[in-house]
């Protein structure tokens, strides 16, 4: 983390409100950038959030930020425990890269490579809103017997085989 970025994890140094703070603006951004190119395409104005959905995207990127080291480790885990993933080297449709599963992993490579691969980048994205969506939003709603805003009711937006390796015991 060089110093010109605002804090993306708690740590000795760095306070839960800092990291919160720092998620909420992020999510401020690519929200006002969404809006931005949503009004600059003809014909596509009307797919600019309005406030109710950039409230429920900002509030869901503060939380995977938030929760971000438990679901990389589940993440992780998840796939660990499926062998065809490693055995085929298909761990970075997962957004993870084969030194991640070492007890000595480099984490600057990793690191680096995360940064200069947006393919990786939105791999790693999908899978840990996925699992935020279904081991922390979804069971927080239907404890309060309530629905997400969006009305949606689970992952859509995974592949099969991914949704086989992050939810096993099914995602119905």
């Amino acid at each position: 983390n060089d110093s010109s970025q605002p804090p993306m994890e708690v740590t000795l140094e760095v306070e839960p409100i800092e990291v919160a703070m720092a998620a909420g603006q992020l999510a401020t951004d690519a929200i006002d950038n969404r809006a931005k190119s949503s009004t600059a395409v003809k014909g596509d104005e009307s797919s600019a959030f309005n406030q109710e959905e950039g409230q429920l995207i900002a509030g869901r990127i503060v939380g995977v930020v938030m929760r971000w080291t438990e679901l990389e480790s589940l993440l992780i885990e998840q796939v660990k425990k499926t062998s065809w993933v490693l055995k085929y080297g298909e761990e970075a449709s997962f957004g993870l890269i084969k030194e991640e599963f070492e007890e000595d992993g480099n984490d600057s490579q990793f690191k680096e490579r995360l940064k200069n691969d947006p393919l990786l980048r939105m791999c790693r994205a999908e899978c840990l809103y996925a699992l935020f969506l279904r081991t922390i939003e979804m069971p927080s709603m239907a404890k309060m017997n309530q629905i997400p805003a969006d009305g949606s009711s689970g992952v859509d937006f995974l592949d099969a085989e991914r949704m086989e390796v992050l939810f096993p015991d099914g995602f119905e």
